[in-house]
């Protein structure tokens, strides 16, 4: 999924700005489509598997700092680069069995295209099914390996559309601890991917089911606003 954002238009150039945007698109998805036909070829790999800005560790060429400072003079600012990439891997990939697989690397590779078709005033994005996100300007993260663009809400609107979600939590004596605790862990994982194209409901299961219903609604699904979300999840956790 890619986004991409210009924040330098006003309301009389919003039609010409998607024109041009849709434009751009359709470019860059007919490159991606060559480039993804091509991805086999091994060269195409040793060309760039090393030769990515990584988040946290790489030393960007043109770095910024967000408040106008020098990047030695930055102590708590963000630190960017407008004329380049980078490349952020979660932990969950990157500790599987053998490090990141064939698939992520060659999602990584076939990202680099996008850097072709931003120009500096643009910020975008793209977030791979294999959990590879590749955002420009490049962004030094101030936690590393911890995004994850899978369970965010824009890459899961993206990949599903609109959709009903009722998630079943079990409440019973066999859940107390550990076991609950990832449950709920699990359920806040869905509930915080979901947007306002959202509805939901939780309905936890034990010997009834009424623990909850003051939160969903009235018993119905209710909509994945941001104080939805949050009042069902201060239910949960208390």
């Amino acid at each position: 999924f890619f986004n991409i954002q210009r924040c330098n238009a006003d309301g009389a150039d919003l039609e010409k700005l998607l024109a041009e945007n849709e434009e751009v698109v359709l470019e860059l998805a007919s490159n991606i489509t060559k480039a993804y036909a091509d991805r086999c070829r091994l060269s195409a790999a040793d060309q760039c598997e090393y030769k990515n800005y990584e988040e946290c560790i790489s030393k960007l060429p043109n770095e910024t700092c967000a408040d106008g400072s020098t990047p030695s003079e930055c102590s708590n600012c963000v630190v960017s680069d407008p004329s380049v990439s980078n490349v952020r891997v979660p932990k969950s990939v990157l500790l599987q069995p053998g490090g990141a697989s064939t698939d992520v690397i060659q999602d990584i590779c076939l990202s680099r295209i996008m850097d072709d078709f931003a120009a500096n005033d643009a910020r975008v994005y793209y977030g791979s099914i294999e959990g590879s996100f590749r955002i420009r300007p490049a962004t030094i993260s101030q936690t590393c390996n911890e995004y994850d663009p899978r369970a965010r809400p824009w890459f899961v609107a993206a990949s599903s559309g609109p959709k009903d979600v009722v998630i079943i939590l079990d409440i019973s004596g066999s859940m107390l601890g550990a076991r609950f605790d990832r449950a709920v862990e699990a359920l806040e994982q869905v509930i915080n991917s979901l947007t306002v194209a959202d509805y939901f409901a939780v309905v936890p299961f034990s010997s009834d089911t009424s623990k909850f219903s003051e939160l969903n609604a009235g018993n119905f699904m209710q909509q994945a606003t941001t104080s939805n979300k949050e009042k069902v999840l201060e239910g949960v956790r208390s």
